[in-house]
């Protein structure tokens, strides 16, 4: 059985448990899921003073660790570049999965993150990946990280709000929920806004299973 190791870049336990219950319940018996936290990260992540203090602690814990295909559970990608030169085995971010994932659903999509200050480092990420071009826009909610651990329920009103304003607006093919901290939102969302919501965590998760078959069978 594939073994498939989710690092969280932060420091919050609980948002590594609930990145760790979505993704066994996406991919049920077929792996075995691992969650280790950076307990010497940040609380969370917003920015790119935070990505750099997160990122060593990130690369240490994926050059210690034994697993088949890892996950970095922040929707920044932190350090995986880094990640990707030093580890043999398969290293993808839940943003890069997303992007990725919303580009073979539609052909437009947008993406609704937290707050202002993460939309560079996702343009950047998404000029990196070649999917700039696909992207109507990236839409900040003004959501904090831990709020969305905090608060789930005024987050979630927020989010809703926002995502409905958006997709009026610009009117994408698909959304992808912008951060870790959404997890297990995207079924109700897409039931409301009537179009495909990629949740990163199921994004990644997938994907990481893909690749570990694709590697056994190359």
């Amino acid at each position: 059985m594939p073994r498939l190791l989710i690092v969280n870049p932060n420091s919050t336990v609980a948002m590594t448990e609930g990145m760790g219950r979505v993704a066994q319940s996406v991919i049920a018996e077929q792996a075995e899921i691992q969650t280790r936290t950076n307990l010497g990260g940040p609380a969370a992540i917003e920015g790119g003073r935070d990505g750099v203090w997160a990122g060593p602690g990130v690369l240490k814990i994926l050059t210690e660790e034994s697993y088949d295909a890892a996950i970095i559970g922040c929707f920044d990608d932190t350090a995986l570049e880094a990640a990707q030169e030093v580890c043999t085995a398969p290293v993808i971010g839940i943003g890069q999965a997303s992007f990725h994932a919303a580009s073979l659903l539609g052909r437009r999509f947008v993406v609704v993150t937290t707050r202002q200050i993460s939309v560079p480092i996702l343009e950047d990420n998404l000029q990196k990946c070649g999917l700039w071009s696909r992207c109507s826009g990236i839409v900040a909610s003004g959501i904090g990280v831990l709020q969305l651990e905090r608060d789930p329920l005024a987050s979630k009103q927020i989010l809703e709000q926002t995502a409905e304003k958006t997709v009026q607006s610009l009117r994408p093919n698909v959304l992808v929920l912008g951060c870790a901290g959404m997890t297990g939102l995207a079924d109700s969302l897409s039931t409301r806004l009537g179009i495909p919501v990629i949740d990163p965590i199921v994004a990644a998760t997938s994907l990481a299973l893909a690749l570990t078959r694709m590697a056994a069978t190359g």
